[in-house]
């Protein structure tokens, strides 16, 4: 999943391009929670990290879309992952957004609102698992999915054209065989291009 989630970062971005540069963050955050995963009677679970990476477009000052990718992480291993597409409406004020002075003859006042913005949000894509098996007598659990997310948080401008944020991110698995199911809060940064 790791090429596929590169992949769709990087045709999001030179979309975006096209468009207005400001108007495209990248967000980073780690995450605590539990993803699990079940096939043919057997269940593993991988917590109580995670990681997650996104590259969003401002498509108005209360809805944004974008490509998300979010992995499991205990130890040194990562094992259960989600790619998909993702929308986020912004519910009572406008989100952070980093806008430029188009001319540059004369310098225009700047106002930056600073608050906690809060936001629903939802993905739809493909998830994965490929969990190994714990002893010589164990089985793998491998599961490939399509997924649905339902994403609720919070965020608010830093400085310049950095910010953070603050999510909680259900995933369930609902197309294939198996089951997989992730639940993590994420803290992380996001910042303009």
């Amino acid at each position: 999943m790791w090429p596929l989630s590169m992949i769709a970062s990087i045709l999001f971005f030179c979309f975006g391009a096209l468009a207005e540069s400001s108007n495209i963050r990248f967000v980073g955050s780690l995450g605590i929670g539990s993803a699990g995963a079940e096939n043919e009677g057997v269940v593993k679970t991988e917590e109580p990290l995670a990681l997650g990476f996104s590259t969003e477009y401002s498509m108005s000052s209360r809805f944004t879309i974008g490509f998300e990718h979010n992995r499991s992480w205990k130890g040194t291993k990562s094992n259960i992952g989600a790619t998909g597409f993702a929308a986020r409406w912004y519910l009572w004020t406008p989100h952070a957004q980093d806008l430029k002075n188009p001319s540059d003859q004369i310098e225009e006042t700047v106002i930056l609102q600073k608050g906690y913005i809060p936001y629903l949000g939802a993905s739809v894509g493909f998830a994965q698992s490929s969990l190994p098996r714990l002893t010589e007598n164990g089985r793998d659990v491998s599961v490939a999915k399509a997924y649905v997310s339902g994403k609720a948080g919070f965020e608010s401008p830093l400085f310049g054209p950095w910010g953070w944020r603050s999510e909680l991110n259900w995933a369930e698995g609902i197309v294939g065989d198996g089951r997989l199911r992730m639940v993590h809060i994420f803290f992380g940064l996001y910042y303009f291009l």
